[in-house]
């Protein structure tokens, strides 16, 4: 019962966990590992920011939120030119071959 109680806490539902080979119960339990890990991470850097920030503006050496977060504001529209070069970026990131 310790592996449907472990099952069940890590989020899944425990009627699924009867149907489960050992491999995949292995498999899940790493993936929800992973999930935690990813989301104590993501909780982390929020508390961090937050801190750095507040102490920023307590410090009276806050940047302007444009300065920080600025480039494209929300509405703002890109030039055929740039969305063709971001494209193109990506794709060959992608690995893509480009034609001449």
């Amino acid at each position: 019962m310790a592996l449907l109680a472990e099952y069940t806490a890590a989020g899944f539902d425990p009627a699924g966990f009867w149907t489960l080979t050992p491999r995949l119960y292995v498999t899940l339990m790493r993936g929800a590992r992973a999930r935690i890990d990813i989301q104590i991470e993501m909780s982390n850097r929020q508390a961090w920011n937050t801190a750095a920030l507040t102490g920023g503006a307590m410090a009276g050496k806050l940047p302007a939120y444009e300065k920080v977060f600025g480039g494209l504001q929300a509405g703002a529209t890109q030039t055929p030119e740039i969305q063709q070069t971001m494209c193109d970026t990506l794709a060959k990131n992608w690995g893509a071959v480009m034609e001449a």
